[in-house]
């Protein structure tokens, strides 16, 4: 099937807003949509090739080789560039993910993966550089059931039965997709049955071409051509929390409008210009770079990009999916070699590579990002620090604590010393867990106390009122507000209005830095030690505010807990490692047990906690 031009230069309009958005979110709230642009433009192409003509032919083994001689050329090229610049720029969490998705891309599975990892432990998306073979994943299962759909049309169905199965599957994948933008979000996002509509338009688009049908006119097209522009780069109102839904039909139509359309309209003339359908040409190679690059960059910095360097990133991403486009996808690099080269890109060969690539990042996934190997001077009695290594072991931990009844209280006489034994009641997200591994250290080296813990994540389920009678402390985190002031949720405070006199607050503490990495390449633990940055957070507290009792409304507790004070030194900077260069925390958020020992001490010497406790 020769090559439509305006279809090509579509492809510029799609690409074009998924690198803005990436780059600059919250000026370009709608551009991930470009992505769904990409996939009704695959439904289209793929159909038109094999489902709106007669096919004398059809052979999976055959589709299949010129799908991996059409994806695979770049992506391994992509993912062999990434390697060796994510071994050396990485912290082993990222290194570990990395690896994960390289596997998962190899088999166009990184959607499944991002699926799976997609809760509170996953990495910050902008900091993975095959983030955006998600998608990839998504075109390549399509392609899988498509052959198959070709496959037994060719011999047993008409193209009238095929159109009546894709309209089944097209209301049955959109209404899903109402339903999952609503309540199963993560899933409708990443996942094919809720996103297989929007293939399905361009399915439909391709039999409508076939007809040449008269309402698709001019002003039509044009004004398509205008609406895909105006939603995924003007308008902001972000969006992306409910994509895919129904509504994306508006967008996604026009799409499919363009696609059917002649080249007669200034929209097709434009989109069939030769710098348009080059950059449309290149839109599979800057589409696959664009994200390493961006991933990259900022994980050589604390926080956000300065807008220079992402422009310049922006621009440098075009710059590179021509080349990458010239050199891979129209082979030139073969040629400095010889035409025999070519023999490189057999199915065979390039699934060779597939499987080698694929085993040197089971190696690194088994290792954990070789924490030991290539940060030897950050071990810890020979050791990865508690809380590293995704931090699931040790952050994690109070799960175990989850909806415990507490044992009757028993005073026992040990060693000749009256221990008190309090029943403790936590509630509260990982920031809470982290408090409750303070307290398990402060337990520890405290002969004279014994804690039963209770531990409740708010959104599972509500407190019993036995757990929290039996309780001799509550800890209740409560919502993040910007001021120093803090408003508690007028329903929070009906639940818990009749234990104010064992209730303690917990305001929950902010990011340290969206990316802790650089601080991993320092090998002199002197310029490690007590390492500070400039606080990114909305307020700036004392160490000894760590317990206060200055807080609104202030008879509704013993007083509020702030971790965030613990970590703030008298100018407001944010203080990262201790005096051993440790870092306290393994994710810009949640504690190790450098930071939890840190915690733990500062709570020790408020004089308030001691009276609460008892000691």
């Amino acid at each position: 099937m020769r090559r439509i031009k305006h279809i090509d230069g579509l492809r510029t309009f799609a690409i074009v807003p998924v690198v803005l958005y990436h780059t600059f979110p919250s000026i370009f709230p709608n551009g991930y949509l470009g992505v769904d642009y990409f996939l009704v433009i695959s439904g289209f192409v793929i159909s038109k090739k094999y489902f709106t003509r007669p096919l004398g032919y059809f052979s999976l083994s055959d589709f299949w080789a010129k799908r991996i001689s059409r994806l695979y050329p770049q992506l391994l090229t992509c993912i062999a560039i990434c390697i060796p610049v994510s071994w050396f720029s990485m912290h082993p969490d990222h290194l570990e993910n990395f690896s994960q998705s390289v596997i998962a891309s190899l088999l166009g599975a990184n959607n499944f993966l991002l699926h799976k990892t997609g809760g509170y432990w996953n990495l910050a998306n902008e900091l993975k550089p095959l983030f955006m073979t998600w998608s990839l994943g998504l075109e390549e299962q399509f392609y899988f059931l498509i052959a198959i759909a070709f496959a037994i049309s060719h011999k047993r169905f008409k193209a009238e039965t095929v159109k009546k199965i894709f309209l089944i599957l097209f209301i049955s994948s959109i209404i899903a997709s109402g339903f999952g933008s609503l309540y199963f979000r993560t899933t409708n996002y990443l996942l094919l049955p809720t996103r297989f509509w929007e293939f399905s338009l361009g399915i439909f688009a391709s039999f409508v071409a076939r007809e040449k049908p008269k309402w698709i006119s001019n002003n039509l097209t044009n004004l398509s051509l205008l609406t895909i522009l105006l939603i995924s780069l003007a308008i902001p109102i972000k969006t992306i929390t409910y994509a895919p839904n129904p509504l994306f039909l508006i967008p996604l139509s026009a799409i499919a409008i363009i696609c059917t359309s002649d080249n007669t309209s200034i929209s097709t003339r434009i989109l069939s210009s030769k710098s348009i359908v080059y950059t449309g040409l290149s839109s599979y190679a800057i589409y696959l770079y664009h994200q390493p690059l961006l991933a990259f960059a900022r994980l050589k910095t604390f926080n956000e990009l300065k807008i220079s360097t992402s422009i310049f990133l922006v621009v440098g991403s075009f710059l590179i999916g021509f080349v990458m486009y010239e050199l891979i996808e129209k082979k030139k690099i073969f040629g400095l070699f010889s035409e025999r080269s070519l023999v490189l890109l057999r199915p065979k060969n390039l699934l060779f590579v597939t499987v080698l690539i694929g085993l040197i990042n089971i190696v690194i996934v088994i290792n954990q990002g070789f924490f030991s190997f290539r940060f030897p001077y950050m071990l810890v009695d020979g050791k990865p620090p508690l809380g590293f290594l995704g931090g699931k072991g040790y952050t994690d931990h109070p799960y175990i604590y989850q909806y415990k009844n507490f044992p009757d209280k028993k005073e026992k006489v040990e060693e000749n010393n009256l221990k008190k034994t309090l029943n403790i009641y936590l509630e509260g997200d990982s920031r809470t867990r982290d408090l409750l591994n303070a307290l398990e250290i402060i337990e520890e080296i405290n002969p004279n106390l014994k804690f039963n813990y209770s531990y409740n994540f708010p959104k599972i389920a509500e407190a019993s009122k036995n757990l929290l009678d039996k309780a001799d402390l509550l800890i209740i985190q409560i919502n993040p507000l910007k001021n120093e002031n803090q408003i508690i949720d007028d329903k929070v405070l009906e639940e818990f209005s009749d234990y104010s006199e064992k209730l303690l607050w917990l305001k929950p503490r902010e990011q340290f830095a969206k990316n802790i990495t650089p601080i991993m390449y320092i090998k002199n633990q002197g310029k490690r030690s007590n390492f500070k940055y400039d606080s990114i957070d909305s307020y700036s507290c004392k160490k000894e505010d760590v317990l206060s009792k200055k807080f609104e409304p202030n008879n509704s507790a013993l007083g509020i807990i702030d971790t965030q004070c613990v970590f703030n030194d008298s100018d407001g900077m944010k203080i990262l490692t201790s005096s051993k260069g440790e870092l306290y925390t393994f994710d810009g958020v949640h504690l190790t047990l450098a930071g939890t020992n840190e915690l733990a001490r500062n709570l020790m010497v408020s004089q308030t906690f001691k009276k609460i406790l008892g000691f």
